[in-house]
This record gives C-alpha cells, sequence and structure tokens, in this order.
C-alpha cells in the first residue's frame, strides 16, 4: 500500500494512512521501501494499534522495526493503546528518535523492545501500575547511550517483570526508585546488570531480600557491587 504525496510549494507532505492491527506491518513495509530507513513516519497514524510485534514468539522479524536499521522519525506516534510492542526496534542500532511524547498507558508485552538500539537517548513514558509476566524484560537492555531511565510507579509486579531491562546500559547514571511494596520472584533479577556508570542504588520500597526475588544480582557488574 503506497500514501497519495501531495505538493506545498517544494515541501512534500505524506497524506495520513489510518493503520490498523490488520494492516500496520504492510503499511510500514511499503513506506520503508519508498522513503527509505530514515523515513517521517509519523503520517502513518497507529492510534487504534494495538500490536507492534507480529506473533510474540520469539525474535526473528517479529517486531516491526526488527533489523530493518531503521533510525527515522515516528515521535509523534499514538501508542496509547499498544499492548505488544515486543523486539518493536530490536537491534536498530541507529535508532535515537525523541520519544518523550510516548506514553506506553496500556502495554503488556514490551520484551526486547529496543534492545541493541545502541544510539537511543530518550525514552518513553510507562506509567502503568501493573505489570504482566516479563512484560519489561531486556527492554532497554545493550542501549549503551541511555543515560538515564524512566519513571516506574508500577505497584503490582510480575514474575520476571523487570528482568535484566537495564542490562549493559553502560552509560546509564540514574535509575528509578521502585515503589512496589509486595515483591515476586525474579522481579528485579539482573535489572542493572553490567551498568557500570550507575552512581547509586534507587530506593527500593520493597523489603523483602528473599534470594528469588534478586537471584543474587540486581547490580551485578557495576560499580555499586564494589
Amino acid at each position: 500500500m503506497r500514501s497519495i504525496v501531495e505538493f506545498l510549494g517544494t515541501k512534500i507532505i505524506p497524506s495520513k494512512i489510518k493503520a490498523t492491527d490488520e494492516n500496520l506491518f504492510d503499511i510500514v513495509e511499503d513506506e520503508l521501501k519508498r522513503l527509505g530507513k530514515r523515513a517521517d513516519l509519523n503520517h502513518i497514524d497507529v492510534s487504534n494499534c494495538t500490536k507492534f510485534s507480529s506473533n510474540g514468539n520469539g525474535l526473528d522479524g517479529d517486531g516491526l522495526f526488527e533489523n530493518t536499521g531503521f533510525c527515522g522519525d515516528v515521535s509523534k506516534w499514538d501508542m496509547r493503546k499498544a499492548l505488544d510492542t515486543k523486539a518493536m526496534f530490536f537491534n536498530c542500532k541507529s535508532f535515537n528518535c525523541d520519544l518523550s511524547e510516548w506514553n506506553l498507558d496500556s502495554i503488556e508485552n514490551a520484551m526486547f523492545m529496543f534492545s541493541c538500539c545502541e544510539s537511543l537517548e530518550t525514552v518513553p513514558h510507562l506509567p502503568k501500575d501493573t505489570l504482566t509476566v516479563d512484560c519489561y524484560k531486556e527492554m532497554f537492555s545493550g542501549c549503551i547511550s541511555l543515560k538515564e531511565a524512566p519513571e516506574l510507579p508500577a505497584m503490582k509486579l510480575a514474575h520476571s517483570c523487570y528482568l535484566c531491562m537495564f542490562a549493559d546500559c553502560i552509560n546509564l547514571v540514574k535509575a528509578p526508585d521502585l515503589p512496589a511494596i509486595n515483591l515476586v520472584d525474579k522481579c528485579y533479577v539482573n535489572m542493572f546488570c553490567g551498568c557500570e556508570s550507575l552512581k547509586q542504588i534507587p530506593k527500593i520500597a520493597g523489603k523483602d531480600w528473599r534470594i528469588s526475588i534478586y537471584s543474587y544480582g540486581m547490580f551485578n557488574d557495576t560499580n555499586l557491587n564494589k
């Protein structure tokens, strides 16, 4: 599917394209072929889309931009209805779009969403209060340019919800406070593993120190363990 292009002087303005869960992948594929990996894709309206991963199983081409090298602009996308963004930008090493206006209110599966996005410097808002199993697993792992994490206000956690969320974010200097009081197995396992620039341990409201929650390390391979 190709969008109609309108001309305004010398400026090309793509027409709005209304995407659905059924046609989103086809639309993006066509637009990337037409405009290239540095494309401004804000003319694609994703406000009613919930699935940005094709099937949620594995990491072989499931994410919308996975392994495409996409480094364009989607800063104006309305992501409030997004449920599944697994591996959406996986391995897009040059992707550094300003995501400060993104609000992932409804997210259920953001595993590997930005994993290996080595240039990423801004992150979306993650206001969700109740998390699902593996919800944020490795969401920002390998984001070596990231210096500050988003706020994480969730009070109801789930198994492995933060597993390796910021693993190997070697330039992360500030971690968010963690207000949840009732902790669950593996919720914080290796959450900040390899964050060698981290300055201080965040405030952790939960006082359950069972090994099964941390599995011997939340801050492995950081200066906080020295």
